[in-house]
């Protein structure tokens, strides 16, 4: 006995934008509490992880009860 499983879908995970806890100096410069954290050209990082995705799954059962 065995099943088949096909999934598709889209995984909807929104945008962070990080910011410094505290403040201090790193290779950008000074930052403050709050301030947002930003590269080297000065632009702000997010991190998106939304991804479209399939996923195949196969399982087998071994009837040995009967």
């Amino acid at each position: 006995t065995s099943t088949v499983e096909l999934l598709v879908g889209y995984r909807y995970v929104p945008s962070l934008q990080w910011t410094y806890s505290g403040g201090g100096e790193n290779f950008a410069g000074s930052y403050s509490d709050g301030a947002p954290v930003v590269n080297e050209s000065g632009n702000a990082l997010s991190m998106d992880w939304s991804f479209p995705f399939i996923k195949l799954g196969f399982s087998f059962y071994v009837d040995n009860v009967r």
